[in-house]
């Protein structure tokens, strides 16, 4: 509250910071192995097949009380492009 310690309060803001970090990361990092395994499927069949990460606009507009969403939709952004860059678009990835 208003008459909380300000070490208090730095202390909680940290903490909160660090859980909002480690949450996006821990999204991007799943939405990763779980693209990676579906390409790696895809890649045997003989028809391919379509990796759809969805996203949104609070991944490049920070709204307040959002932050963890915000960065794992910012995470899922970067990691398809980095895909596009990395495999092409000749191999079918458009991002």
């Amino acid at each position: 509250g208003a008459g909380a310690d300000p070490a208090d309060r730095r202390r909680a803001r940290a903490q909160l910071v660090g859980a909002v970090a480690m949450s996006a990361m821990w999204i991007t990092v799943v939405v990763w192995a779980v693209s990676t395994h579906a390409n790696a499927v895809m890649q045997k069949q003989e028809t391919g097949g379509t990796i759809v990460n969805i996203s949104s606009v609070s991944g490049h507009r920070p709204t307040p009380g959002t932050a963890a969403y915000g960065a794992a939709k910012a995470g899922i952004d970067n990691l398809e492009d980095a895909f596009v860059r990395l495999i092409g678009s000749e191999e079918g990835l458009h991002a």
